[in-house]
Formats: structure tokens, sequence, C-alpha cells
């Protein structure tokens, strides 16, 4: 009774619950959903899929900038809708540029960067309807930063878990009828621009009230958020940078078909990364709410070490048995094959990472801006070395190596700022 007692009463451990849930439901989705959609497509349209999810993510890299300091930003001001109000008009100007950017661009991206070979053409196309997609899924992380500022994390999951079944619904279905890349992206879009609305109107009737969108103070208000976040979301942003440099370098030298590969294998690795990110959705707020207490004060170390461990142990499985588990999930022998190295690679860099994101929700809570910067700079230029030697074997375990050079950095600068800083 007591253990229900104190679950209702942390608004900690709920959020945590909640955003567990969530990442079991969405992460898990598309861990069974993948080998249908490989089915459905064939090898030649995932491939133009896999090459839009990519050009997607790395355009998402400019959400890093706000979405991990917005959340804290609302947690710390008596007042979220100011914050809510200043955040709205950076996301809308981003969300805006980035479409623009895509659209223009679409026909460098297909015929000069991604080896396409004769599906260039469908390519183009499919990355111009894929702006409509990004500019709705970008504004609509407006939504969730708020939520997640105002720990409301069972909104955010709410929604989170039901637009992302909407739009798997949509897109299997639609492909059933006729199976073609373009036809994927379209159903995507369509949901997302329903998100979106739905979510701002969520908000805005029962937490805010529109007519501040134009108050006067609102200028004021943005100019402060970006004297004081500017070197931390700069940092933030290479960092996100940092961590799509492997599909960016990929995409680029190998052909789309083995790309589509990697993105798959990235995918799983990406998969058991999320295990944590739930955990730092709910620290990052709990944590900004305490001002300069110590991380032990939210969460004890006995919880810290379970967690630990609990996240370690399927990866470790995964590093095993990698191939085996590609096929059982594929049941592709080129995807197992070829997959099977660069998957225990990845998940080795996970392992890394899991203690790391003590350390990263410490760095945000201070806004030490200047050492992640530092970091992922390091990380940058660490992995473009690693790429300039290895790039001729025609392998994708090299995505791996790179992520494991990225966490082993990230960790040993991060925690060697917190112990210097602890003294």
């Amino acid at each position: 009774m007591s253990i229900i007692s104190s679950f209702k009463n942390n608004i900690f451990l709920r959020n945590t619950m909640f955003n567990y849930i969530g990442m079991i439901w969405m992460g898990g989705g598309i861990i069974v959903l993948i080998p249908f959609y490989i089915k459905l497509l064939g090898p030649h349209g995932w491939g133009i899929v896999s090459a839009c999810l990519s050009i997607q993510a790395m355009l998402l890299i400019l959400d890093a900038g706000c979405s991990q300091i917005m959340p804290r930003d609302i947690a710390k001001t008596n007042t979220p809708e100011n914050i809510f109000f200043a955040y709205f008009w950076i996301y809308i100007a981003v969300a805006f540029v980035g479409a623009v950017f895509l659209t223009s661009s679409a026909g460098w991206l297909a015929f000069r960067w991604f080896n396409a070979g004769h599906s260039s053409r469908e390519l183009e196309f499919c990355i111009r309807l894929l702006a409509i997609q990004f500019l709705f899924q970008f504004a609509n992380n407006l939504n969730i930063g708020f939520w997640n500022g105002t720990q409301k994390q069972f909104n955010t999951n709410l929604s989170q878990v039901c637009f992302f079944s909407c739009k798997h619904c949509v897109a299997l279905i639609s492909l059933m009828v006729n199976p073609e890349p373009i036809v994927y992206i379209v159903s995507f879009a369509v949901v997302t621009c329903i998100e979106f609305i739905f979510n701002f109107l969520w908000i805005t009737r029962n937490n805010i009230d529109l007519k501040g969108l134009i108050d006067n103070n609102i200028l004021i208000q943005l100019i402060d958020l970006v004297k004081e976040n500017y070197i931390f979301s700069f940092g933030v942003i290479v960092g996100v940078f940092v961590s799509q440099l492997d599909k960016i370098l990929l995409s680029h030298y190998v052909e789309t078909q083995l790309y589509g590969v990697y993105v798959i294998v990235a995918q799983l690795g990406l998969s058991f990364l999320q295990l944590q990110y739930p955990l730092m959705k709910s620290l990052l707020p709990a944590l900004s709410s305490q001002g300069e207490k110590s991380i032990f004060n939210v969460l004890s170390l006995k919880k810290m070490i379970i967690m630990l461990l609990v996240l370690a142990f399927p990866i470790g499985l995964t590093i095993i048995f990698s191939s085996d588990i590609l096929y059982l999930w594929t049941r592709n022998h080129y995807i197992a094959n070829h997959g099977g190295g660069a998957l225990a690679l990845i998940c080795l860099s996970v392992l890394i990472n899991i203690p790391y994101t003590f350390i990263y929700t410490n760095l945000v809570r201070l806004n030490a801006g200047g050492i992640i910067l530092f970091s992922n700079i390091i990380s940058a230029l660490s992995m473009f070395i690693l790429f300039h030697f290895m790039k001729g074997n025609n392998s994708i375990s090299i995505g791996g190596m790179m992520w494991i050079a990225y966490a082993s950095i990230s960790f040993s600068i991060g925690g060697i700022f917190l112990l210097m800083r602890a003294r």
C-alpha cells in the first residue's frame, strides 16, 4: 500500500512510468512494423523511405536546441505561458525555414547526395512531400515541450501513442492498396498535420490564453531566451548533428539498398538508446525545480544502479546474438549478414551511454553549454578521422564504430567536468 501511495505522490516516478509505457509502445511498435514495411515496399522502396527518414532526422537536429531547454525553462518559471509564446515563434520560424530548404534542395539531395540511381526522380518527389510532414512535425515539438516542462507527461505520451498508432495504421492500410514510397510519405504527412492542430488546440483551450501570442513583451522574452541559451543551444545542436554523422556520411558513400540495412540496424540500436529517454524526460524538470540540489535528492544511488542494470541486460544479449536477432526480426539473410557487426557495435555504444544519461541531465540542468559544445566538437573531429581512414571497405560496421567513439568521448569529458566541479 505504501508503494502505491508513494507512486501517487511522487511526480517523478509517475512521469517516468508514463514515459516508459509510451516508449515501449512506440519503440516496440517500430521494431514490429519495420519487417512489414520491408515486405510491402521491398528493398528498393524501403531504401527510398530510409533516405527520407534520414533527411527528416537530420533536419530535426534543429529542434535539439529548444527541446531540451524549453522543459527546463518552463519548469523554473511561475508563468509558463510566457515561455510557451516565446518558443512558439521560434518553432514556427524554424519549421518554415526547414520546409523551404527541403523543397528547394530536394533535387540536389536526390541526384547528388544519395546513391539512388534510376530512382533519383522518385526520391526527389518524396523529399518535396516530406517538407510538409517536417513543417508540422517540428512545430508539434512545441506542444510536447510544454507538456514535458509542466510535468504533464501523461498528456505527452497519450498524444504520441495515439498519433503514432494512427500514422502507422494509415500508412500500412494505404501501402496494402498501393505499395509505393510516396504513399508512405503522404500518409505520415496528413496525420502529422492533424496531430499538430489537435495538440495545439488542446493546450490553448486548457492551459494557455492565445491573446498572449501577440503581446508586446514576447519580443523581450524572446531576446532574453536567446541571450541566456544560445551557447547551450548551439552545443546541443552540434551534439545532435554529431549523433547523425554516421547516417550523413554513410548515405553518401554506400548504395541506397545497403544504406537501408544500416537504417534498420541503427533503428534497433536507437530503440535501446531510447530506453534512457523516459528517465531523462522525467529527471530534467524534476532536477531543474530543485535548484542546485544534488541529483540524489530526486533519485537515490540504489535506484540509479538498479535502473542501469535493468537497461543493460537486453542490450548485452543483443551484442552476443546480433546477427541471429536481426534474422529473427526481419527474416532476411541479406540484412542479417550485412548488419550483424554494426548492430553489435552500436549496442556496445549504448551500454556506454547508459550512465552518461545521468551526467548529461546534470549538464543540461547546470546550463553547461560550453562543456557540451567542446565534447561534441572533439567527438565530431574523431568521427570524421575514423570515417576517413575506414570508408574504403564499403562496410556499414564503420557506423557502429562512430557510435562508440561518440559515446566514449562524451562520457569521459562530461564525467571529468562534473567530478572537477564537485571538488
